[in-house]
């Protein structure tokens, strides 16, 4: 395969996990020398300003349900807990069911995930007892959905998208 002719190859994931490739023909844009270094430095300063936002300490266990191939996932779940010492916890297939068991086998504390994976959990929320800290990421959490799981898990969820009122 000639890459001189090809614009991009990035790589896309489907529900079912399997990686494929999907070849962009647009042309490739010119990228400063200096993006590199300043895009490296934006995301060591988001991780940090987020850990201390919501005391992300070393003794933290973030339970990982967001695929890193997700901008939320990338950030929240995985160069979060990685640059300031807390454990991962990787959740495979996401299941509301496994979720619960691996909070419980892994006492798993934080949890950052889209307002899906919370409306998943919801029936489940009560077989959570060590989550701590419940963030949600990557959309707005509707009001409802953010009553429902405070109600059913003793514990709010602290809404990340946006600061307007809830929806």
């Amino acid at each position: 395969m000639d890459l001189a002719k090809l614009s991009a190859l990035r790589g896309r994931t489907r529900w079912t996990g399997t990686a494929r490739r999907c070849i962009w023909r647009r042309p490739v844009r010119q990228v400063r020398r200096a993006s590199f270094p300043e895009a490296i430095g934006n995301l060591l300063a988001g991780a940090r300003n987020v850990a201390q936002a919501l005391a992300i300490d070393p003794g933290r266990r973030f339970l990982c349900v967001v695929p890193f191939y997700h901008s939320s996932g990338f950030h929240n779940s995985l160069i979060l807990p990685l640059l300031n010492g807390a454990c991962l916890i990787l959740v495979r297939h996401f299941t509301p069911a496994a979720c619960a068991r691996l909070v419980a086998a892994e006492n798993a504390d934080v949890l950052i995930g889209s307002p899906f994976i919370y409306r998943m959990l919801l029936d489940h929320a009560h077989y959570l007892p060590t989550l701590k800290l419940c963030v949600s990421a990557g959309a707005r959490m509707p009001q409802t959905l953010a009553l429902a799981w405070q109600e059913r898990s003793a514990r709010a969820c602290a809404n990340c998208t946006d600061r307007r009122k809830p929806a």
